[in-house]
């Protein structure tokens, strides 16, 4: 039988388009704003053209709005605090891909003033142990290390589906996987301790790349990742599939990680909840916001301190207290 479904045809064409821009992106992996390092330039060019992209596709002008990247939880603070008509969102899961990227685009004017509703890296220029001079950029709300490899892959999306269609990765993938299969069946599996990590570093994108000197292409190994890491081969495998499956297998397959990642930092699955956040600075905030609530009933606020980079935030209330 020969169909006509032109949508289904060009599907595949349209992933193994994502799958070889993001690896692009890969192999000059590093953190973004944050040295002047050849891939955290090529990182910090890709991040900041993905704000332009995101006004193309929602057809604003870039003069009146900023673009902000953010998770659900924190694109859900931001708009409360901005409010309706302020703001226009589009998400990863409206074009059927499970990045976790929400994309705010606020009106300039609208951005709130003052400390951020969110504090962590990359959110102040200057800092001192009494005061603070907070970033005057979207920066200001992305607190923390971005995710910059989904926030690059959706745009790549966005870029795609202007091209081709919004619903390009919405119809079935041929390519039926579990999570087993996703998870544990690779190259990797015969190997195990040493053998396993020997193995891996054979597998380091990025690790054959060669960049423009005064002397022509060399080979280049980049010691300042800034706080990011480059991934392996079977690694990206393992997301790029996952990209192409059902809404139920993806679930399935977070339903197989979560006691994994309790395991390894020793946290019983029966007494923790594993809890995903889009980075450290984030995760700790969430913390750091339970503990204050505990805290404010007791009258003994929290004094958390989320980055390296930025001030001591403490609830109001007594003397603040430090936990560890």
């Amino acid at each position: 039988m020969i169909t006509t479904d032109n949508n289904a045809n060009r599907q595949p064409d349209a992933f193994a388009e994502l799958e070889q821009g993001v690896h692009a992106a890969l192999e000059t992996y590093s953190n973004v704003h944050r040295g002047s390092g050849h891939n955290s330039i090529v990182s910090t060019n890709l991040y900041e053209q993905a704000r332009d992209i995101v006004l193309e596709y929602l057809g604003l002008p870039g003069n009146r709005y900023v673009v902000i990247f953010c998770s659900p939880r924190r694109a859900a603070a931001l708009g409360a605090l901005l409010g309706p008509g302020k703001y226009q969102v589009v998400s990863s899961s409206d074009i059927g891909l499970p990045l976790g990227i929400r994309a705010l685009a606020v009106k300039k004017r609208a951005l709130p003033r003052g400390i951020p509703f969110q504090t962590g890296g990359g959110t102040t220029r200057i800092i001192s142990p009494d005061w603070a001079i907070w970033a005057t950029g979207p920066e200001r709300f992305e607190a923390g290390t971005p995710a910059i490899i989904n926030v690059i892959a959706f745009a790549r999306a966005l870029s795609l589906t202007m091209r081709h269609g919004k619903d390009i990765f919405r119809a079935p993938q041929t390519e039926m996987l579990s999570a087993t299969d996703i998870l544990y069946r690779d190259d990797m599996e015969r190997y195990t301790g040493q053998e396993l990590l020997d193995a891996l570093r054979h597998t380091l994108i990025g690790r054959s790349m060669k960049v423009p000197t005064t002397e022509g292409l060399k080979p280049y190994i980049n010691f300042d990742n800034s706080a990011s890491t480059p991934t392996f081969t079977p690694v990206w495998d393992a997301v790029r599939r996952t990209w192409r499956q059902s809404p139920q297998v993806q679930q399935e397959i977070i339903r197989e990680v979560s006691p994994l990642v309790a395991g390894f930092l020793g946290a019983p699955p029966a007494s923790y909840d594993v809890i995903y956040t889009s980075n450290t600075t984030e995760a700790i905030n969430l913390a750091a916001e339970t503990w204050a609530a505990k805290m404010i009933r007791r009258r003994n606020p929290l004094y958390s301190q989320p980055s390296w980079n930025t001030p001591p935030t403490t609830c109001r209330g007594a003397q603040p207290r430090a936990i560890p």
